[in-house]
């Protein structure tokens, strides 16, 4: 076999043409790229570093917080407890003033329907009497008797000074005697006797009738009025047992 020169020559040059080649558009890309590979490698092992560190420090900040809780968790509690036992307590009081309200309310309004209707039963027992006791006088054989009232009402003034009739005429300087029925001429004069001595002087009296009184003589002024007949006595007798059972 024969060595040629020429031939090996051109298998050297075609080598160093294929390794220019490869290293022109393959080692230098690959270089490249695996120092680029190394470059990302490293800095995402930076970047893992850089997050272990920051997760041990969380987990040092937790452990130590963990640990402080743990020291003031007794504290914690207690305030916890001192604040649930006074919002319960306010609760408490706050529905025990509730409770006190409604059941007041509820004992006025039940006292004020009592009351209405303890009222409303006093005025028509008092009604009641009045017509019976109007009935018993109308059927009076002679009419009712006003003999007895014009004496009661004698006496009532003669129990009265001068300032006490006065403040009865106020200026006006006259009175009205006022009857169930029509009284004599003697009753008359005993009133306007007993009212001349009362008030020192001369008083000027009319004279009026009023059914609705049932039995009595009355001496009545714009100012004021001696009561003196059978519904008046009705009627203060109805409101001292409307009174009892107020107070019952």
């Amino acid at each position: 076999m024969e060595f040629n020169w020429w031939t090996f020559g051109f298998q050297v040059v075609n080598v160093l043409v294929l390794l220019g080649l490869l290293s022109h558009f393959l080692f230098r890309p690959v270089s490249a790229m695996i120092a680029r590979r190394a470059e990302e490698t490293r800095k995402v092992l930076q970047e893992a570093e850089q997050a272990k560190k920051a997760a041990a420090e969380t987990r040092k900040a937790a452990e130590e917080e963990r640990q402080q809780f743990q020291q003031q968790r007794p504290e914690l509690l207690e305030r916890a407890r001192r604040e649930a036992d006074q919002q319960r307590a306010e609760l408490i009081g706050e529905a025990r003033n509730e409770a006190a309200r409604i059941i007041s309310e509820a004992d006025k309004k039940a006292a004020r329907m009592l009351g209405r209707a303890g009222q409303a039963q006093a005025e028509e027992t008092k009604r009641l009497a009045l017509r019976v006791a109007g009935r018993l006088v109308e059927n009076l054989p002679e009419g009712p008797p006003l003999s007895g009232y014009a004496d009661r009402l004698v006496e009532a003034i003669g129990k009265l000074d001068a300032g006490a009739v006065d403040a009865l005429l106020n200026g006006s300087g006259k009175l009205t005697l006022v009857g169930s029925f029509a009284p004599g001429q003697s009753d008359i004069d005993a009133v306007r006797k007993a009212l001349a001595v009362a008030a020192g002087k001369e008083v000027a009296l009319e004279v009026e009738t009023d059914a609705n009184m049932i039995a009595g003589l009355e001496l009545k002024s714009r100012h004021g009025v001696i009561h003196n007949s059978i519904r008046s006595d009705l009627e203060r007798v109805a409101a001292a047992v409307m009174g009892n059972d107020r107070q019952d």
